[in-house]
């Protein structure tokens, strides 16, 4: 009897138990319409809206860790009205507990700043870039702090120059690899091609921690398609990667990749394209927008924007690749946001995917608004490749009673920092401000465990 009650219990527990270990997924419904709700084992985030790192007037933050835990912030900050914004910086030197007030990392009169990216190196200098314009003329700038005296910076230097009748210039993008080599990339416009100047992909690289340049020239040249927001990583071998998105024939959009032959070093560098668009594997897609990239244990990582509805409605989507990368066929697909969500507003039109990787996973955070509801305002986000993206619900960060948008992230040891774009209601227009949050977290995955029954 008792070898009875034993075997019986122990086929209980058999039957029981994938039942307390599986969380449902709503199978009636498509992705695209399931239910978002906050997933359970996401991060724990300090308190809404925790803190303030600008004064009223600011947007479009970036934010990088250093290898020592030192975290930086950077941002715009208006000077005078959103033509006329100044790059500026703050500093926490201990995990996000506090920050420094912020700081200009250049001051010029009547240029007005317009999109920058932070990052820092193996022997924790910060290196900045941003594009600035003045009388018609777009300059890609950098600027470097050194560890010995953190927030105070060197010599801005001028990257690229494009001065002509219709010029052009946007995204730049910052890569850190080894001990002193830096790569960006940035679109700028053909100055060859008339009234209607082309954004190309374009990339430069210091070999010398940034003390000097050397402009590879374009990445990939069109003729007519314009380039947008490219992503970039660099390997250990010094090879670059780049995803960015690319203007298609009637209003469509791809997200295209490319690798560099070599390394980067001099004007003469090559590349070599995937031979179709990362979109291309779901036909359904053809407004591609907002490339992220990264790589983590032997894959690489592209979460994009699928936009539809003429923006109403917005998903991202990941693409992932381990090997042979030029190849399509050797990438995947699947929309890993959950819900579709829009946004209200044309500061972004768009969903903005962010990408991180760290704490034995990959990150990605968002805005957006619920679609069925009306006049919603954005919020921020997210979901990791942990918890199997939102197949779980995913992450609110923020609430709805203001709108959250522009998320940046990066990751420490056991914690993942956000910054983004706090909008609140004020007279004559919005006030924009910069927060940060951080949130605690333990990659657990949930696994199902073997029963052996014992004789």
């Amino acid at each position: 009897m008792r070898l009875f009650a034993r075997r019986y219990f122990l086929l209980l527990l058999l039957l029981v138990l994938p039942v307390l270990l599986y969380r449902p997924v709503d199978a009636q419904r498509d992705p695209w319409y399931t239910t978002a709700t906050v997933s359970p084992d996401g991060p724990v985030w300090s308190t809404f809206p925790g803190v303030e790192i600008s004064a009223e007037g600011a947007g479009i933050p970036q934010i990088a860790a250093a290898p020592n835990g030192d975290l930086m912030i950077v941002y715009n900050h208006w000077v005078n009205g959103r033509t006329d914004r100044d790059p500026y910086f703050a500093v926490s030197f201990n995990s996000g507990q506090s920050w420094t007030d912020g700081i200009p990392i250049a001051t010029s009169a009547n240029v007005d700043s317009l999109q920058l990216d932070v990052t820092y190196d193996n022997n924790n200098n910060a290196h900045v870039v941003w594009v600035e314009l003045a009388n018609n003329n777009f300059q890609l700038k950098y600027s470097q702090s050194s560890s010995a005296s953190p927030g105070v910076w060197g010599t801005n230097r001028t990257i690229s120059n494009v001065a002509s009748s219709n010029p052009l210039m946007a995204s730049p993008s910052i890569f850190a690899s080894g001990s002193n080599t830096l790569d960006v990339v940035w679109v700028e416009a053909d100055q060859n091609n008339g009234f209607n100047p082309t954004l190309d992909v374009y990339h430069a690289r210091s070999v010398d921690n940034g003390s000097s340049w050397t402009k590879t020239g374009t990445v990939i040249s069109n003729l007519f398609p314009t380039s947008q927001n490219p992503d970039l990583f660099v390997d250990g071998s010094g090879i670059v990667y780049i995803a960015w998105e690319e203007a298609a024939p009637l209003g469509a959009s791809d997200i295209r990749f490319v690798k560099s032959d070599a390394p980067p070093n001099t004007v003469s560098a090559t590349w070599t394209e995937i031979d179709s668009p990362l979109n291309s594997l779901d036909s359904a897609i053809t407004q591609a927008q907002q490339p992220a990239l990264t790589f983590d244990s032997g894959q690489f990582y592209v979460a994009f924007t699928d936009l539809r509805d003429n923006g109403d409605t917005q998903t991202v989507v990941m693409a992932n690749c381990a090997t042979n990368c030029t190849a399509i066929a050797n990438w995947s697909l699947q929309t890993i946001s959950g819900e579709a969500v829009g946004v209200n507003s044309a500061d972004p039109f768009s969903v903005v995917p962010q990408i991180a990787r760290g704490n034995d996973t990959v990150f990605v955070y968002f805005h957006g608004t619920d679609p069925g509801l009306v006049d919603e305002n954005e919020v921020v986000w997210g979901m990791n490749q942990c918890e199997n993206w939102a197949a779980f619900g995913r992450d609110q960060v923020t609430p709805t009673n203001t709108r959250s948008i522009n998320p940046a992230i990066t990751t420490t040891a056991g914690k993942l920092h956000l910054a983004y774009e706090l909008v609140t209601p004020g007279t004559p227009s919005e006030i924009h401000q910069i927060q940060y949050m951080s949130g605690d977290f333990d990659c657990q995955h949930f696994v199902f465990l073997p029963i052996v029954n014992r004789r």
